[in-house]
């Protein structure tokens, strides 16, 4: 299975982080990060995913922030083959996301909004993961959250 290691190790919430750590990674993840709803098949199904992703080329502050968020430091490629080796930060589990932007949004200024509103809709899929797939079907308003999203995102402008 392809994704094995990515689900071993994006599972569960991030430690709760000192109030300067916070205004950092903030800061980082405010110009660094993707804050997103992603759209995806896993065994023939659709599944619309919480992701927060930090890419940056200075390994040692990217191994540093695997580190205090407990996850993989990962490669992350780029389009452009001519482009510095990058490295990334994954966090793409509800609990995760919401664990992490709770302590990061409010100190956001540039993706405050996106995050916001990714926050709401993990609130509306918070506990839906174990149900049984029939169960888990996509409310109206988590689909009019994700439209906001992508929008914000598209726009690129301060929100």
């Amino acid at each position: 299975h392809k994704n094995a290691m990515f689900d071993k190790y994006n599972k569960g919430t991030v430690p709760t982080l000192e109030r300067d750590t916070c205004l950092y990674l903030a800061g980082l993840f405010d110009g660094e990060s993707c804050i997103r709803l992603g759209f995806h098949n896993k065994d023939g199904r659709t599944r619309c995913t919480p992701v927060v992703k930090l890419a940056m080329t200075h390994k040692e502050t990217m191994e540093w922030v695997a580190g205090l968020l407990q996850r993989k430091l990962g490669r992350h490629t780029c389009k452009n083959q001519n482009a510095r080796m990058a490295w990334s930060v994954l966090i793409g589990n509800v609990e995760g996301v919401i664990s992490l932007l709770e302590q990061l949004a409010p100190f956001m200024r540039v993706k405050r909004e996106v995050a916001a509103t990714v926050l709401q809709f993990c609130y509306l899929r918070r506990g839906k993961e174990s149900l049984p797939w029939q169960e888990r079907r996509y409310t109206e308003d988590e689909m009019a959250l994700y439209v906001k999203v992508r929008e914000l995102n598209r726009t690129g402008a301060i929100h």
